[in-house]
């Protein structure tokens, strides 16, 4: 509640200017097991921090605030009064969440739940289709236009979670303690072939990028063994980065994408061998749960992160409340690349 009352009276806050490039391309050519994948090697020169944002964070049943927003449970978005103030919320959020973005330095934020949570009971958490948001989530379409806006007057890049399935259809609000009945109310699809995969994936990637701009996606539940499919996608879009979930160490993801490591879940080291046929290559390293972290492995959140940074990897840390893993990230960055944060030079990597 704490949180939620400091985000209430925030004001917004200072702007933080791009310092960064766009992508941009050479061919290149890699191996994926016995077929061929036609690639190209992007260029990412920007490797400052990216902060991460979850909006519905709360596994408790609200029937007033059934995307689970903000854990409250005393949000009715039902009333008019009810979203006068999940509007002053989520703004007061965007404000708090660009002071600690400005104070790691990032170079954008990921929104991964924009369409809210209200499935996270059945197969799935993140719904990862920023087109269904009318539909899903009506009181954060309303605002969501505004809400980005915030970040990018601030100088900062955007984006959000796309799921690599396609969603099973249904009503909400769902009805309530709908998973104790059927969970498959909720579910998705998978595409049955690559190149549904392909469009349907660039189909989502589109709309979030003409409605707000958005050129950073987090790719969700993706299957490892189409690698091929995140490269057709990143070619169609090479001012993105795309942050594929799984791709099971294979190191031809890092001709066209950051792969994604959770401190949390699994460690993924990239070998001196990938890194030099993939020089400008690195992975999108996720920092959830540190503690949890540090007590498994028994090595410092710092001294994990450290070499990582120094090969030229980038950082992800949540943003929407005063993490103090923050400091960490701070000090990485900071006693890696001093005050030339934070543009790539593979020239540079330390091994």
């Amino acid at each position: 509640m704490q949180r939620l009352r400091l985000l209430t009276f925030l004001l917004p806050i200072c702007f933080l200017a791009a310092c960064s490039q766009p992508s941009n391309f050479a061919e290149a050519r890699s191996q994926s097991g016995s077929t061929k994948v036609a690639a190209r090697t992007f260029t990412w020169n920007d490797r400052r921090a990216i902060g991460t944002i979850f909006l519905g964070n709360s596994p408790a049943y609200a029937p007033n605030n059934p995307r689970k927003w903000l854990n409250s449970k005393d949000l009715n978005l039902f009333t008019p009064a009810g979203k006068t103030e999940f509007r002053k919320r989520m703004m007061g959020l965007a404000a708090y969440s660009i002071h600690h973005l400005r104070q790691i330095n990032a170079q954008g934020v990921i929104v991964f739940d924009v369409e809210g949570i209200e499935a996270a009971d059945g197969a799935y958490t993140w719904v990862g289709d920023p087109r269904l948001l009318e539909e899903r989530a009506p009181e954060m379409d309303e605002i969501a236009d505004e809400f980005f806006q915030k970040f990018k007057d601030a100088g900062l890049r955007v984006g959000v979670t796309i799921r690599s399935q396609f969603m099973y259809p249904y009503q909400t609000p769902l009805p309530p303690r709908w998973w104790e009945k059927d969970k498959n109310i909720a579910h998705y699809w998978s595409y049955k072939t690559k190149e549904d995969a392909v469009k349907g994936i660039s189909e989502k990637i589109a709309y979030a990028r003409k409605r707000w701009g958005a050129t950073l996606f987090y790719i969700d539940s993706n299957n490892d063994k189409w690698s091929d499919v995140i490269a057709k996608v990143q070619q169609q879009f090479p001012d993105s980065l795309i942050i594929p979930e799984h791709t099971n160490n294979n190191p031809d993801y890092l001709a066209f994408s950051a792969p994604l490591e959770r401190v949390d879940a699994w460690k993924y080291d990239v070998n001196r061998e990938h890194r030099e046929q993939h020089p400008q290559g690195f992975k999108a390293v996720l920092i959830r749960d540190p503690k949890q972290f540090e007590q498994k492995y028994r090595i410092s959140l710092y001294d994990y992160l450290l070499p990582k940074v120094q090969v030229g990897d980038v950082l992800m840390i949540n943003v929407w409340y005063p993490e103090p893993y923050q400091q960490v990230v701070q000090k990485v960055y900071r006693d890696v690349y001093g005050d030339r944060c934070c543009t790539w030079n593979p020239k540079n990597r330390r091994s």
